[in-house]
């Protein structure tokens, strides 16, 4: 099998899916090249089948390696993007507008209303 070096490089996270799309079809080019015929049972045992197994197993192993670093993209996209949900601000009170403020105090308010009806009955 040939040397394998990992590169690095930035593109526009705009253009990400573009690129996951490119490397998907380069593999999937080599997964239509892929010659899978299977020799005759009498003439199994010969050179060539071994040279042919070799050959589909090496191709293989390069989409294997292929499929493995757009799983790594994703995978880091996923991370990435998971990330950026959890660090974002939670709504509190005082950046409500004043329309839900104003719901909000109403609700409470009959939220009050109910608990004092309740322990103002008289249990019969």
């Amino acid at each position: 099998m040939t040397q394998r070096v990992n590169i690095q490089y930035t593109i526009d996270i705009d253009d990400l899916e573009k690129e996951i799309v490119r490397l998907m079809r380069a593999l999937e080019d080599k997964i239509e090249s892929l010659d899978m015929n299977v020799p005759s049972t009498t003439n199994a045992l010969t050179l060539s089948t071994w040279d042919h197994i070799n050959t589909l197993r090496s191709t293989l192993g390069k989409i294997d390696i292929g499929l493995r670093d757009v799983n790594a993209i994703i995978n880091g996209y996923v991370a990435h993007q998971t990330q950026l949900r959890a660090e974002e601000p939670t709504t509190t009170p005082d950046a409500l507008t004043p329309q839900v403020q104003e719901n909000l105090h109403l609700l409470q308010e009959q939220l009050k209303n109910i608990r004092n009806i309740s322990t103002n009955e008289d249990p019969s």
